[in-house]
């Protein structure tokens, strides 16, 4: 498949880069420990680390939701 004519492809790529080095500037700045308690569990760990588990969370939740709506537009 040839690729697509202008750079399209190349703006998302910055934005994608942008958005990846704000965040981590963002982790950087929050080594603070901090607790979390869930439930009955209780841990402590740096702001930085809560953060990065929660983006990677949300990431595959994204892509899990997705490509199951994705599915379900081509079955029917």
């Amino acid at each position: 498949m040839a690729k697509p004519e202008g750079n399209a492809g190349s703006g998302k790529l910055i934005l994608v880069m942008v958005l990846l080095v704000l965040f981590a500037i963002a982790v950087l700045q929050n080594t603070q420990p901090v607790s979390l308690q869930f439930l009955f569990w209780s841990v402590s760990m740096p702001r930085a680390i809560l953060i990065l588990i929660s983006a990677l969370v949300g990431l595959v939740l994204g892509i899990f939701f997705s490509v199951r709506a994705k599915k379900n537009r081509t079955a029917k």
